[in-house]
C-alpha cells in the first residue's frame, strides 16, 4: 500500500543578510495510522544551540517490528551491501567528499 501514498515536500531556508544560511529539504509520506515516511536534506546540525554546517540525508521507512534482532541486523547489513552504493551516489553525486 505504500507505493499509493503521496510524497508531500517542503523547503525551509533561511537567508541571513540576503545570503543563504541554512536550508532543509524535506518530504513526507503519511500512513492511515499518522506514522510518517521520510525522507530528508538537512545543510546543518544543531549542536548546543548553534548551527554547524553538516550536509546530511535521512531516510525513515515504517517496517514491521522485528521479533529477532539477528533478522533486524541482517536486514539493515542487505540494505547497507545491495542498496547503499544507489542511494549514496544520488545523494553525494554534486559533493566532493
Amino acid at each position: 500500500m505504500a507505493a499509493t501514498l503521496e510524497w508531500n515536500g517542503k523547503t525551509r531556508v533561511v537567508l541571513l543578510d540576503g545570503r543563504l544560511s541554512r536550508y532543509s529539504v524535506v518530504y513526507l509520506r503519511k500512513h492511515a495510522d499518522g506514522w510518517y515516511d521520510e525522507a530528508r536534506y538537512d545543510s546543518h546540525d544543531r549542536t548546543r544551540g548553534r548551527f554547524q554546517e553538516a550536509p546530511h540525508f535521512h531516510l525513515k521507512l515504517r517496517s514491521p517490528f522485528k521479533s529477532e534482532t539477528d533478522a533486524a541486523e541482517q536486514e539493515i547489513r542487505d540494505i547497507i551491501e545491495k542498496e547503499l552504493a544507489a542511494i549514496e551516489s544520488i545523494v553525494c553525486r554534486s559533493a566532493a567528499i
